[in-house]
């Protein structure tokens, strides 16, 4: 079996990914970027499982995104280290595909086309907010949840080795100010960002061949703001909208379309006007624009 991202590696008696991430890679913190030959990466289980004479899949120059070439595209330098590269390991997008999908997401949820920042212009790491909408406090790149029975953000408090979840709501919005900018803080709403969304999502697409970056960028949209599960009959999530608007198609302009309109028909509940929201990815698609190779202004839904 061989690699369809990256260049193959044969695992070694002994090794672990964050070591070959080390040796080869640059970092060992960079073991995320190392893909099944399938295209898929690895759960904490299967790095902790590996077997040897298995064949892995490192991010190859070709495929890793070089920063240094990048630094006229907006928000890259606000990018933990080796983020962008696992995004394009996981993707195949470069950094102004990936920037135009954040973006178009951040546009209706913070008012800003700027994906790192918020609606008053500060750090999106530091986004901390009550809603009232009884899920807690809302918090980070994707807005993950710290109540008792939405606390989605618990694998965020994990991953940055601090557990804030129990204080009290003003004390939670007062500790995210405190470390927003903070690297690490960054890494760990990440890391929870692409294995709660990216990952599932990508998983699905990549089971159809389903590759260009407009349909990566619907579906990544919808799984930040409808989740992967349905809510209940009448609002549906990736995982169903994908089920239905992949049948009988092979298509990805036909499916793309099938979808988007599955998504206006069971869209997520209590979430501002989503003919707008959606009608913004609709116009990518009028103009053809798969690539997403576009001036984002003139396409990013951004409500009044």
């Amino acid at each position: 079996m061989s690699c369809q991202i990256g260049s193959s590696y044969k695992v070694q008696a002994g090794d672990t990914l964050f070591d070959i991430a080390e040796q080869q890679l640059g970092s060992g913190e960079r073991w995320k970027e190392i893909m099944k030959p399938n295209g898929t990466p690895f759960s904490e289980e299967e790095a902790e499982d590996l077997q040897t004479g298995q064949e892995i899949c490192l991010p190859t120059g070709e495929t890793q995104i070089d920063q240094s070439t990048t630094q006229a595209i907006p928000g890259v330098e606000f990018f933990p280290p080796g983020t962008l590269n696992q995004l394009n390991t996981l993707t195949g997008l470069d950094a102004q595909q990936i920037t135009n999908i954040l973006g178009m997401i951040n546009g209706p949820e913070q008012s800003n086309s700027k994906w790192w920042q918020t609606a008053d212009n500060k750090i999106i790491y530091g986004y901390a907010e009550d809603i009232d909408d009884g899920r807690g406090v809302t918090i980070g790149i994707y807005g993950a949840t710290t109540g008792k029975n939405y606390n989605d953000a618990d694998i965020i408090w994990e991953n940055y080795g601090q557990d804030y979840s129990n204080l009290p709501t003003d004390e939670i919005i007062e500790k995210v100010n405190e470390i927003a900018n903070d690297p690490k803080w960054w890494k760990a709403q990440w890391d929870a960002y692409i294995s709660t969304y990216w990952q599932p999502t990508l998983k699905l697409l990549k089971s159809k061949n389903y590759s260009k970056a407009l349909t990566i960028g619907v579906l990544i949209d919808t799984a930040m703001n409808a989740g992967m599960e349905d809510d209940n009959s009448k609002h549906w999530g990736v995982n169903h909208l994908f089920e239905e608007a992949s049948s009988d198609t092979n298509d990805e302009q036909d499916f793309l379309n099938k979808f988007i309109d599955l998504r206006l028909q069971y869209p997520t509940k209590n979430s501002g006007d989503m003919k707008e929201r959606i009608g913004a990815w609709q116009n990518l698609l009028r103009d053809n624009q798969w690539d997403l190779r576009v001036d984002l202004n003139k396409y990013v839904y951004i409500p009044e």
